[in-house]
């Protein structure tokens, strides 16, 4: 059993796996600019869980988690995104809302709590955005590699899951209404600049490629 850890140190864990899942590159520059702390404060915080075996830190090198390390960084990720969905349903705050909220609640709750929580929700797969939640065991639901809407053709397609990574996308999603299990119909895909045409609740807009990149899709059922 791993003892309990700060809310500075589960940030930092989680903030190294959801990079690595995502596909960026997990450095000290990308860490001061995702936890909007310094980097000198980063490599101490670095240096400091290599000591507690959680991560793995080679100077210039990029950063990964021990196995310790990732069984913290999947206690909370199941934590945040159990709350988001809480939330969600409970009381019916948006994307952007629930999101903020899970950040402060992903360090607290009892094991029995998160149970009940997971319970009242009928025991999802995935939150409000469509990232899949860890069980208690700390393993993650199989998942199928599904495109992103600036990678698909002209169609109709089932929201499955969305990214965003500053409030800018957030409000844009709020604002048009992407959400997961949303059917939209890409009308045109523009090769120019690779952003594309979406009809979605009656409105007719263009998403441009870093947002529709931020969007996973598959064929909706007709």
């Amino acid at each position: 059993m791993l003892a309990t850890q700060s809310p500075s140190i589960e940030k930092f864990l989680r903030a190294i796996y959801i990079a690595k899942v995502r596909g960026h590159k997990v450095n000290g520059t990308y860490l001061s600019k995702e936890l909007k702390i310094s980097p000198a404060a980063i490599t101490d915080m670095a240096r400091k869980l290599s000591q507690n075996g959680l991560i793995n830190y080679v100077k210039h090198k990029e950063l990964s988690l021990t196995k310790n390390g990732k069984i913290v960084a999947l206690k909370v990720i199941r934590n945040h995104r159990l709350w988001e969905g809480f939330l969600y349903k409970s009381l019916g705050l948006n994307l952007d809302e629930i999101h903020r909220e899970a950040e402060m609640l992903e360090h607290f709750g009892s094991p029995e709590l998160m149970s009940k929580i997971d319970s009242y929700l009928e025991y999802p797969q995935v939150d409000p955005h469509g990232d899949p939640i860890p069980d208690k065991d700390g393993n993650l639901p199989e998942e199928q590699n599904y495109p992103a809407l600036n990678r698909c053709e002209p169609g109709r397609y089932e929201i499955l899951r969305v990214y965003y990574d500053n409030s800018e996308v957030s409000n844009f999603f709020a604002q048009y209404n992407f959400k997961v299990g949303k059917v939209i119909e890409l009308a045109l895909h523009f090769k120019m600049d690779n952003a594309v045409l979406i009809k979605i609740d009656k409105m007719t807009i263009v998403v441009n490629e870093n947002i529709a990149s931020k969007v996973f899709v598959k064929p909706a059922i007709e």
